[in-house]
């Protein structure tokens, strides 16, 4: 009789309705963070540059030493690894980056900066590589670095959000399914 008063009153209070949506809350910004640090790793991604320009070059370059060299590859392979392993939140997350149009994306590498190339690649925005990622998310299984497609400039928010939206209740796996087999880039 007691415990149904209490119960009662809780819910009159809105007090459990109150503990759920703080929960919510705490949930999202545990899984913003964890978004953003593996972000935050996968700007490590000049690692990659050390065998193509040689140790030398690459630690003169990017100013760090071996031991350096040695913690942000290994902090990059973990970004990545996080990165495939995650669920489909991440994909939300990585939505909110639609109007980062001004910056340079540094989630993943363009091209080896002694080269004397530039392509239109170098100035990809955050805005695009946040849908590259999810691109890379969707297709592919893990690998050792973020693909930039061929057809990344055909990538949009407008196409993306219309297949999100219809299929965004699926698991992970049947998402990766459905993205693969939608017969449009």
């Amino acid at each position: 009789m007691g415990v149904c008063i209490i119960v009662k009153f809780i819910l009159e209070k809105k007090v459990m309705k109150s503990i759920i949506m703080l929960f919510f809350v705490l949930l999202n910004v545990t899984c913003s963070s964890n978004y953003k640090a593996i972000l935050g790793g996968l700007t490590k991604n000049h690692v990659l540059f050390y065998d193509e320009m040689g140790s030398e070059y690459y630690l003169e370059h990017y100013q760090v030493n071996e031991i350096e060299y040695k913690k942000n590859l290994a902090e990059y392979r973990n970004a990545l690894h996080k990165f495939y392993k995650s669920e489909t939140g991440i994909i939300t997350f990585l939505l909110q980056y639609e109007n980062e149009t001004e910056t340079v994306c540094e989630w993943f590498n363009m091209t080896n900066p002694f080269s004397a190339t530039l392509t239109k690649k170098d100035f990809i925005t955050t805005s695009k590589g946040a849908l590259i990622l999810i691109d890379n998310y969707l297709l592919s299984k893990e690998q050792e670095k973020i693909i930039i497609p061929d057809y990344y400039e055909e990538l949009s928010y407008d196409k993306f959000y219309e297949f999100y939206n219809k299929n965004k209740y699926l698991s992970k796996e049947e998402l990766k399914s459905a993205y693969i087999n939608r017969g449009n880039k």
